[in-house]
């Protein structure tokens, strides 16, 4: 009977925790969301995908030694930390999982497959001097001005957490690193990081 009662307040500990990883997810989703679309704010009738998968992160630029330290508790100049950090964090967002639609409540939003806008561009992989005649067909056919995908975030412990999110518009965009720390309920963002523009 002891051994029953343990195994229930085991599974019933561990959906808890999956669950409460899954909120603090929805949460970091949205406040970049939220932030995505203060930029977006002035342009009328500006529709933009969300896609339905996340992505591997891109991280050419590391932090500040000064970053490691305050939130990742990396010592200044221990660059084989931040480096194995790096790798730890880029292998994490390559397990794609679906972006949540329940999050998609803005009407200047719409959730996308993602290989099918990623269909839109294959002749730009083999030929870059295509990349026009690509975005043309992509406005024409779905009638949005761009799409955005974001990585999984990576916990690095209950109160931190980093993600990556690009968005792209024509020959434009960007691509940012945020870390976020939970104050209280909330997750509040502390740091970005600009990992590539155009």
């Amino acid at each position: 009977m002891k051994q029953i009662i343990v195994l229930i307040f085991i599974l019933v500990f561990a959906n808890k925790s999956f669950s409460q990883s899954e909120i603090d997810k929805q949460k970091i989703y949205s406040e970049v969301l939220k932030s995505f679309l203060v930029t977006k704010d002035t342009v009328k009738d500006c529709k933009f995908l969300v896609l339905d998968s996340t992505t591997a992160a891109q991280y050419p630029y590391q932090f500040h030694d000064s970053i490691y330290q305050k939130y990742f508790k990396i010592d200044k100049k221990d660059f084989d930390a931040s480096y194995n950090f790096m790798l730890q964090y880029i292998s994490f967002t390559k397990k794609f999982e679906a972006f949540p639609k329940e999050l998609i409540k803005n009407d200047s939003l719409l959730l996308f497959k993602t290989d099918s806008v990623y269909s839109f561009f294959e002749e730009s992989r083999k030929d870059k001097k295509a990349v026009e005649k690509c975005w043309g067909k992509f406005y024409h056919t779905i009638k949005c001005s761009g799409y955005c995908q974001f990585s999984k975030p990576y916990f690095m412990d209950k109160e931190t957490a980093m993600i990556y999110f690009y968005e792209i518009s024509g020959t434009s965009g960007s691509g940012w690193t945020y870390i976020f720390r939970k104050d209280g309920e909330k997750w509040r963002k502390v740091y970005q990081k600009l990992q590539w523009g155009s």
